[in-house]
């Protein structure tokens, strides 16, 4: 009579053997805890994406798997080595503070002061200007692909309790990763809702796409706001900073959360602002709560907006479509605020 409860047997691809037990899941498949088959302390991350028809192709064409893997960055996720076969297989760094959204989540005081927001976005944006200097745009930034890693050896410590100055901030997840020519404009309306540029859903938009959803980040974590229909209304109706913030933060959210691409400043242009060149509190704060009015020359984008724009999107040219666990909004379909959990996957707007 077999054993219940089993563990599940160990998979071995290339030189790594890993459980079959998935430890997450991203926009593309599951990911497993894995460990180089000759030293077992040497833990990496396997992702496995199954295929379907050409999309293997598709996948290394779109998304330039052989690229990202011959870059590194320290606040990148290196993607190690891979395996194309009836799946792909992916196996990269491994993280063990898990992400810039569980950290959120978990921190106990809220929001985040400008010191910490300073360390996390500066290395964020270290990360963002390298990917631009190798022409890749990100397309789904979000605090769930902000991955965290460390070497505090205290085991079962929270990752909220490690001192801020140990922890790395990796960006993560590159399946909707492009490679792009200068002035390349991109016509797929993929990312995560949430985090989404407005510029996206009329399908022409730039690497610039990933500046706004870094500036949404930032207002999560100044907001400890972790309630995704109030979120939304900030981002429709536009808010007021806290008293006592940093005045060369309000600076710079308003200049990442400028709903004009062309006026919005690009990662370069942010790592020289006057809030990364400051590793120490400013003394200049704000007195009162100061309305942010980043829709002040702007119309708000309404749900009836957002709707009119997918009935009028036309379809996604072959090789650029989502795969696994997309969320796709057909034009016949309500876009329903009530199943608020969707603004937080991947999505495509098709027609």
């Amino acid at each position: 009579m077999a054993m219940q409860n089993s563990p599940k047997p160990l998979r071995t691809v290339k030189q790594y053997r890993y459980s079959r037990t998935p430890i997450g899941k991203g926009a593309f498949g599951k990911v497993y805890l894995g460990h180089h088959v000759s030293d077992p302390h040497f833990f990496v991350a396997v992702k496995e994406i199954t295929p379907n028809g050409e999309v293997t192709k598709s996948f290394i064409r779109s998304h330039e798997i052989d690229t990202i893997k011959y870059i590194s960055h320290k606040n990148l996720v290196q993607l190690i080595d891979f395996e194309l076969g009836s799946m792909v297989i992916l196996i990269m760094e491994y993280c063990n503070g898990g992400s810039l959204d569980s950290y959120i989540n978990n921190i106990e005081h809220l929001p985040l002061d400008s010191t910490k927001l300073r360390y996390i976005f500066k290395q964020i944006t270290d990360a963002m200007c390298f990917l631009i200097e190798h022409k890749i745009v990100h397309r789904d930034l979000k605090p769930a692909n902000i991955l965290i890693r460390h070497d505090h050896t205290s085991e079962g410590m929270a990752i909220t309790k490690i001192p801020l100055e140990d922890l790395t901030f990796k960006v993560a997840d590159f399946g909707m990763a492009r490679v792009f020519s200068d002035d390349e404009e991109f016509r797929t309306v993929c990312g995560t809702y949430l985090y989404m540029a407005p510029e996206v859903p009329t399908r022409s938009y730039s690497a610039k796409s990933d500046v706004w959803s870094m500036g949404v980040m930032i207002l999560e974590c100044l907001f400890g706001n972790r309630k995704l229909r109030e979120l939304y209304r900030i981002n429709q109706l536009g808010t007021r900073v806290p008293v006592n913030t940093d005045r060369a933060l309000v600076n710079l959210i308003r200049c990442v959360l400028e709903r004009d691409p062309q006026k919005r400043f690009d990662f370069h242009r942010i790592r020289r602002h006057v809030f990364f060149r400051n590793d120490s509190v400013s003394t200049q704060t704000t007195r009162d709560a100061v309305p942010l009015q980043l829709f002040r020359n702007n119309p708000p984008v309404t749900i009836e907006t957002l709707q009119n724009v997918i009935k009028n999107i036309d379809s996604t040219p072959d090789g650029e479509s989502c795969l696994d666990d997309t969320v796709v909004i057909d034009s016949e379909d309500d876009l329903d605020l009530d199943e608020v959990e969707k603004l937080r996957l991947p999505v495509e707007f098709r027609r």
